[in-house]
């Protein structure tokens, strides 16, 4: 008797598609991937690389059996009928369930606000500020994941608990903006003309397109002003810094570093900046903290873009603001842990800036 473990549900459903329906699932496929998502850029496949396409597949696989149509013979059927249907592959009650749950869980944007390596993550749903944190339990991509990544998702309810169906759409800083931009456009302008089972599928459609669009064309170039001049930076000048920015892949593989950041040298002579590698840890922390400090002396109350251009004060004042505040500080803080390990110092504390909003940890 075949296993009734549920992380082997889409595998199986896929296996038996591709062997009785060869070519009908490969069509499916096809047709998701190059008419369905993939940008009007004439972004050729072949300059596709093997990790992008491997994570394509993952997510248009899974696109395919939570809400997509095959045809067999000269009809259209839903893909997630068919497979429980009399004739479909040999599930056990639980992989079935778990089945008939993804069709019904619709792909969302949350906020990941928390993180517990290899055990879960804490969510908050994006596209709806009522909506209060969201426990997920997730053993491998809360290993990459960080507080303050925006990700599409879809959320299954197994047995007592909430877990990622296996489909993942991570946003990297460069992206988010936009993919929010266009999600608020429909709801704000469309939304209410929409029935709601196509607004589920509209708002999963536009998640889809923006991460294909993330994954295929090269990043958008941020506009930078240089602090000296106050004239915008544009073309090579800034272009290296979205490497460094954008990275959609590293949220779903392990960071590779190259080494440490070496503080730059100050110019010879008088007046020229510090040489910071030249100072001991305790001295570097203590004036970054001097740093941090001045640079969020009036963080609590001023309007910030990640949070919709919302004051964190204002924010906290519901349970879904809350934790997305709560979210920031913990990305501001692995930052510095990260950047404090490789200058060889201890991390400042952001401390000041929990008890400037008066909220707990």
């Amino acid at each position: 008797m075949p296993s009734d473990d549920i992380a082997e549900a889409s595998n199986r459903s896929l296996e038996w598609l591709d062997k009785m329906h060869p070519r009908a699932f490969r069509n499916a496929v096809r047709d998701l991937i190059f008419d369905l998502f993939w940008p009007d850029d004439n972004v050729h496949p072949e300059d596709v690389d093997e990790e992008t396409w491997l994570m394509i597949s993952m997510n248009v696989n899974e696109w395919l059996i939570a809400q997509g149509d095959i045809r067999i013979g000269a009809g259209w059927q839903p893909t997630v009928e068919l497979l429980l249907g009399p004739r479909g592959p040999r599930l056990g009650p639980r992989q079935r369930e778990f089945l008939g749950r993804l069709a019904q869980a619709p792909l969302r944007l949350y906020h990941v606000t928390d993180v517990r390596p290899g055990e879960g993550l804490t969510l908050v749903d994006a596209l709806d500020d009522a909506a209060g944190p969201i426990e997920v339990r997730e053993r491998s991509a809360s290993r990459t994941l960080e507080p303050g990544h925006l990700l599409g998702a879809r959320l299954i309810e197994v047995d007592d608990h909430l877990e990622l169906s296996g489909a993942l759409y991570p946003f990297s800083p460069l992206h988010a903006s936009a993919v929010r931009a266009s999600l608020d456009q429909f709801i704000n302008d469309y939304q209410a003309d929409v029935h709601p089972d196509d607004r589920s599928y509209e708002i999963a459609l536009l998640i889809a397109e923006a991460w294909f669009a993330q994954m295929l064309l090269p990043p958008p170039i941020p506009e930078i002003i240089d602090a000296a001049t106050g004239e915008t930076l544009a073309g090579s000048t800034v272009r290296h810094l979205t490497r460094e920015i954008d990275d959609p892949r590293g949220m779903l593989a392990a960071r590779h570093r190259e080494g440490p950041i070496k503080p730059a040298r100050g110019g010879g002579g008088h007046g020229g900046p510090a040489d910071l590698s030249q100072l001991d840890p305790e001295t570097m922390t203590g004036l970054m903290s001097q740093v941090m400090r001045r640079s969020y002396a009036n963080w609590a109350d001023e309007p910030i873009p990640i949070l919709d251009n919302r004051s964190p004060r204002e924010l906290i004042e519901t349970p879904a603001g809350l934790e997305r505040v709560k979210g920031l500080l913990r990305s501001y803080e692995a930052n510095e842990a990260r950047l404090a390990a490789e200058q060889g110092r201890a991390p400042a504390s952001f401390q000041f800036l929990w008890d400037a909003v008066g909220i707990k940890r």
